[in-house]
């Protein structure tokens, strides 16, 4: 039996993620820099992500292959190429003129010790996830953490084009400054056990499917509007951004609550 006569639906779907890692690390190198349709890739990688497990538990497709390519592939997607977009948008134009945000950029040594360490978070976390004999999650899944360092930079990006009239906002100061620690942080969130979720959360069930048809809506639109509106939907880009970043900070939030209480409970 050859490699590619295992491929089943799910896989496809984890592939897309792969290749809008790929794109998003092509349009962020390139000479384009295409930062917005870069971050907008990861966006669909995270919808691909989430479709792949819904597939495989519908069609009972999971396999030890499946697993393994999913890891490989978010790996990629959810950290390599965020890692890549945010040290590109935050060293941009250090000499010259600022970045997209109106800031000077960073020294890219300021900045590469933070992106490897985020690098480092998400490989770690998917190998150990991958031996991991656990029914729910333990650290915060890459999906999450790659769209809390996208949104969080979108945020920045569309607050200054929808309010900053030409220089930045002490809010976008504040953001610029806190990146390279909010890049560790996301790394430590990926393998501290000071974080877990339920089975309940890793399976999408009850009122979690609601809350994530909801997130998977507003992706979509926010990523219609910035393909289609750029600049122009500014503000309303900004609030649905704000939203989805609002439920990604309630689900951390709640995965320190629950790790806390099962701690005590198996006291």
């Amino acid at each position: 039996m050859g490699m590619l006569s295992i491929i089943k639906i799910k896989d496809i779907a984890t592939l897309i993620g792969s290749a809008c890692g790929f794109f998003a690390i092509i349009l962020t190198i390139s000479s384009y820099r295409a930062y917005r349709l870069a971050m907008a890739m990861i966006f669909i990688a995270i919808i691909s992500d989430t479709l792949d497990g819904y597939i495989a538990r519908k069609l009972n497709q999971a396999n030890e292959f499946g697993k393994e390519l999913d890891s490989l592939s978010d790996f990629f997607a959810f950290g390599i190429a965020p890692a890549i977009i945010s040290f590109s948008i935050y060293t941009e134009n250090l000499n010259a003129a600022n970045t997209p945000m109106g800031i000077n950029g960073y020294s890219i040594w300021i900045m590469i010790i933070p992106a490897f360490i985020f690098i480092l978070g998400a490989i770690i976390r998917l190998a150990h996830f991958n031996i991991a004999e656990i029914e729910g999650y333990v650290g915060v899944p890459t999906p999450t953490t790659a769209g809390f360092l996208v949104l969080i930079t979108l945020i920045d990006y569309y607050s200054y084009i929808a309010w900053g009239d030409g220089s930045p906002l002490l809010f976008n100061s504040i953001i610029h400054y806190s990146i390279p620690f909010i890049l560790i942080i996301l790394a430590w969130f990926n393998v501290t056990n000071k974080i877990a979720f339920s089975k309940k959360v890793r399976h999408k069930k009850g009122w979690l499917k609601i809350v994530m048809a909801g997130v998977m809506i507003c992706a979509i639109v926010a990523f219609t509007l910035i393909m289609f509106f750029q600049d122009q939907a500014a503000v309303f880009v900004f609030v649905i951004l704000t939203i989805l970043l609002t439920i990604i900070i309630i689900l951390i939030i709640s995965g320190f609550i629950f790790a806390k209480k099962e701690k005590k409970h198996n006291i």
